[in-house]
């Protein structure tokens, strides 16, 4: 684990921190659903600069892309970014030469670099790469729990060329979860859903055997549900390997007992076996819903990553979601993970339901199921 920040020397230093912020961007309406990574990040932020370092850069990543594309600039995000922090940034453009930003550095300001990933440097975790990083500051600072999942440059290597401390957000996030891992309150229910359920399997191997049910939606249930025979029709679905096949023979599975679907432009409850072939599931039926409700509203113990149904603009498929999260009681350990996740919750109003909420997904996953993440090394 990484040293607390509250140790570091930081007076006219140079310090380079890792945020995350990989926010959710509608680039149809242009419209950015919460900054809370960016509120998160406050905290750090504002004890580096009360301790008058010589100036601090901010490094973060946003999407997958194949090199540099205007598309995904974090400069999207700039107006939002110092909105919530509160402070002037400077941002830095994508050049092909990363070092020649020490041209450009002066003391006394905030720097915001642009997208990590636009250097091919950065998903491969290249030594060169974190050396021309590390070059530009004197500290680092890790407040990107979210990705230390990750083995990237700007996480993992770079921690050989500078010291590197860990953020405050960081300590509290890692604190949470392993205080969630040890605490003993039965029932222990999982809620799981969104996309994908393959990146999400070894948590679950770990997090099964503790639960006492585990309810699945979107993704995950659509997936297991074909595999069982039933139709999808044109619903989200993915190819699991033999392990996550052998979820379907643990009893502690909840599925789905019927369906919302879109056919067409409307939205209908239909049972298990109605589901055309064109078709699209968008939320647990109205019987999984209550199904699942009263599960929930006895748990004192609850994990939940990944919204029930298709939520994003299909309103009516938030409902299964929010009438689960309703049931949650005031007495229940309820922890949350995940951007997607977060940012449904706080659209909501759904946070007084939850006694920590985690901006991160796959680290979170990560860490319940006990590895140990390459950016904490």
């Amino acid at each position: 684990m990484l040293k607390s920040l509250s140790s570091a020397a930081l007076k006219n230093k140079r310090v380079l921190i890792r945020v995350d912020y990989n926010l959710p961007y509608n680039a149809k309406d242009k419209k950015i659903s919460s900054v809370f990574r960016v509120e998160q990040t406050k905290k750090t932020i504002d004890y580096i600069f009360k301790h008058k370092p010589a100036y601090i850069l901010l490094l973060s990543h946003y999407g997958r892309p194949d090199g540099y594309s205007a598309d995904q600039s974090l400069q999207l995000f700039l107006p939002a970014i110092e909105k919530t922090l509160k402070y002037k940034i400077v941002f830095l453009s994508y050049r092909k030469n990363i070092s020649s930003l020490q041209k450009e550095l002066k003391p006394g300001h905030i720097y915001l670099l642009d997208n990590l990933r636009f250097w091919p440097g950065e998903n491969n975790n290249e030594a060169q790469f974190a050396k021309k990083i590390a070059q530009l500051g004197d500290i680092f600072v890790n407040e990107a729990f979210s990705v230390n999942h990750r083995k990237a440059a700007s996480v993992s290597a770079i921690t050989k060329y500078l010291p590197s401390y860990s953020g405050f957000h960081l300590i509290e996030e890692t604190s949470a979860l392993n205080s969630f891992l040890h605490l003993k309150k039965e029932p222990f229910i999982i809620i799981l859903g969104g996309a994908k359920i393959a990146d999400k399997l070894d948590a679950l191997s770990t997090l099964i055997p503790k639960a006492d049910a585990v309810l699945l939606g979107g993704g995950p249930a659509n997936t297991l549900m074909s595999l069982m025979g039933f139709p999808i029709g044109k619903s989200l679905v993915e190819v699991l390997t033999p392990k996550g096949s052998r979820l379907l023979n643990n009893k502690k599975i909840i599925l789905p007992i019927d369906w919302k679907i879109l056919r067409g432009n409307r939205i209908l409850s239909v049972s298990l076996n109605d589901v055309g072939k064109n078709d699209i599931v968008v939320d647990i039926g109205p019987l999984t819903t209550k199904l699942y409700s009263q599960l929930v509203s006895k748990a004192k113990k609850i994990f939940f990553n990944g919204s029930l149904g298709k939520v994003k603009n299909l309103p009516l498929a938030t409902l299964g979601t929010k009438n689960v999260l309703k049931s949650i009681s005031p007495t229940c350990f309820a922890l949350a993970a995940g951007g997607d996740t977060g940012a449904f919750i706080e659209k909501y109003g759904f946070g007084k339901k939850f006694k920590y909420l985690s901006t991160a997904g796959g680290a979170t996953l990560a860490c319940l199921s006990g590895k140990r993440l390459p950016g904490l090394r």
